[in-house]
């Protein structure tokens, strides 16, 4: 029996939604066993190390990963999308040659415990060619596979650190083994389903990368945001900083139902256009995932006085307005993944990047402003309301693109 489309949407989501998170636990569990493991400064190296791998692991992405994603929903058989991963593997060894270069001089200029870390090139290198390679299952409608995938990879990773602190190996030596050994094995799989699934011949690699910058602006835009605490730092003060740090990152695992419906809004808005189907069922699963950010942020809000200090302390108790501010904007985040992902399904990537590279520029103004004249809230309310400027935004595009879309059909 054929899957109607709305099913099939809320069956990819669930899909994802549930397989992120489960990573996320697993993921959250083994960061915890390095920590007990390792002095605190070590593991604050270690943790300074994977934040720039994973900056670097989207800049020098290309935007490829989103550009193959949405080639493949588009149009099955498209040269482009064999040339995208193409460009993917050079870019991935790139990554993999650059970073060794980068962690050893790290060893030899900061700490030696970076020599511990020089298995982690590897881990950024294979995750991100494998995380690549199973978008496509995404978009051939099959979530489930690249879900298994980055479930599986997040578990054995976990079983082979503990045997290898069982064994008596540093905690890091032990985590960066583990994670390298799950990132190899991870992009091997994803390999060996391209091979199963992409028979056309690779076109021309320059202009599969000249057809993803714009994704590539857009998710460096996104990323750059991430310097809104180290301004907050400059600013405010080292403690102002903390306090904020500690509500704009711990939101983000809350982030994981928009952005899982995101993933899989791209091929489905490309699948219905290619297909001639109608965008309401699509529409109503967004309203639908925004409405409950809206009760899960109004019910946040009222338990973080609760929590927050049961969690992190008495100390982060100056935290709690910061979170309530962060936490009620979120549904305006929400929205505009939700809206980028339409968006460039429908096929409006360039204005999605240009509005992402100018709302990131506004936000860390308003999070500079913010901090100067009311520190940390202040602080969030100026990232707050960049996710409001965005959503608006982003929202004025969607009727003349969803117009244009279905004038194509037409």
């Amino acid at each position: 029996m054929k899957t109607s489309q709305p099913g099939r949407l809320f069956g990819e989501f669930a899909w994802v939604a549930i397989g992120r998170v489960i990573a996320a636990l697993l993921q959250a569990a083994m960061l915890a066993l390095v920590a007990r493991s390792v002095l605190p400064e070590q593991f604050g190296l270690l943790s300074a190390l994977l934040g720039v791998a994973t900056f670097a692991q989207t800049a020098s992405d290309l935007g490829i990963a989103t550009f193959v994603l949405r080639e493949r929903a588009r149009e099955p058989d498209s040269p482009a999308v064999a040339a995208g991963l193409r460009v993917n593997q050079w870019t991935s060894l790139a990554l993999a040659i650059t970073s060794v270069f980068l962690i050893a001089g790290g060893a030899l200029l900061i700490d030696p415990l970076f020599w511990f870390m020089l298995p982690l090139a590897v881990w950024a290198a294979a995750e991100r060619n494998a995380d690549t390679r199973v978008g496509l299952a995404v978009a051939d409608g099959r979530a489930a596979i690249s879900v298994i995938n980055l479930v599986v990879r997040r578990a054995s990773a976990l079983v082979v650190f503990a045997a290898l602190t069982l064994l008596g190996l540093h905690g890091v030596l032990a985590y960066s083994i583990a994670v390298a050994l799950a990132g190899l094995g991870s992009a091997v799989w994803a390999n060996y389903y391209v091979r199963r699934h992409i028979s056309a011949l690779p076109s021309s690699m320059r202009l599969a990368i000249r057809s993803a910058r714009p994704f590539w602006f857009n998710s460096a835009a996104m990323q750059a945001r991430n310097f809104d605490a180290t301004i907050v730092g400059l600013a405010g003060g080292a403690v102002a900083a903390g306090l904020y740090s500690a509500a704009s990152r711990l939101t983000v695992p809350l982030q994981i139902l928009p952005t899982s419906m995101a993933t899989v809004v791209v091929p489905a808005s490309i699948r219905a256009v290619r297909d001639g189907l109608s965008l309401r069922p699509l529409a109503r699963s967004l309203v639908a995932t925004t409405g409950l950010m809206v009760a899960f942020s109004a019910a946040l809000i009222l338990v973080v006085p609760l929590l927050l200090p049961a969690i992190l302390g008495d100390a982060y108790q100056g935290s709690v307005p910061v979170i309530q501010i962060v936490v009620a904007f979120l549904p305006f985040s929400a929205v505009s993944s939700l809206l980028t992902a339409l968006l460039q399904g429908l096929g409006d990537g360039v204005l999605v990047a240009a509005i992402a590279v100018s709302v990131t520029l506004v936000c860390l103004a308003l999070v500079l402003i913010g901090t100067t004249v009311a520190g940390p809230a202040g602080a969030a309310v100026g990232l707050g309301v960049s996710f409001g400027l965005q959503s608006v935004l982003l929202g004025l595009r969607v009727r003349p693109v969803v117009r244009r879309a279905r004038r194509r059909l037409n």
